[in-house]
């Protein structure tokens, strides 16, 4: 997830399997209404990136899948999915965060980091830190935080073998 000219949107990459001229990219995507949409748009280089997911409330899978000019075509990839927060406000001083799990890297997540955005420095702050099979945090209080009742929430999926690589869920 992230926002590009003001828009939010689901940016997929992966790494290029050969990078040529000679070499392209189909990228699928599947949603709940749907199914598998397959593509017979050409992308000739990551990223992709999908302006028309409703990213507040859907969840989506991408697979890649690579050709060559001859039409010889390679193995589909393991999905990628965005990670779908939700959030419930049962008083004014108690939030309940929940996600779905994100299990699409080959050595998973080592951790799911909370961040909440502080208005005052208009900027994303860390929170918490979850394990890898936690994907609810209840009875958050936004006060403890300095956050007043327009609280805004994400989830960061941190790769197990290499931290620098994460996936963001939606802003709740």
């Amino acid at each position: 997830y992230k926002t590009v000219e003001g828009v939010d949107v689901i940016v997929t990459s992966w790494p290029t399997a050969i990078p040529s001229s000679l070499s392209y990219y189909y990228v699928d995507r599947w949603d709940e209404y749907f199914g598998w949409l397959e593509s017979d748009t050409v992308y000739l280089e990551p990223p992709y990136v999908d302006f028309n997911a409703s990213v507040q409330s859907n969840n989506y899978r991408y697979r890649i899948q690579y050709s060559d000019l001859c039409g010889n075509l390679g193995p589909i990839s393991k999905y990628g999915q965005n990670i779908l927060l939700e959030g419930e406000k049962l008083y004014p001083s108690q939030i309940n965060l929940k996600w779905n799990r994100y299990d699409q890297w080959e050595n998973g997540v080592e951790r799911y980091d909370i961040h909440f955005f502080n208005e005052n420095t208009e900027s994303y702050q860390f929170m918490e830190s979850v394990n890898a099979t936690t994907y609810e945090l209840n009875n958050i209080d936004p006060g403890s935080h300095g956050v007043d009742s327009s609280y805004c929430y994400r989830v960061t999926a941190i790769n197990y073998n290499n931290p620098n690589l994460k996936s963001y869920s939606n802003q709740r």
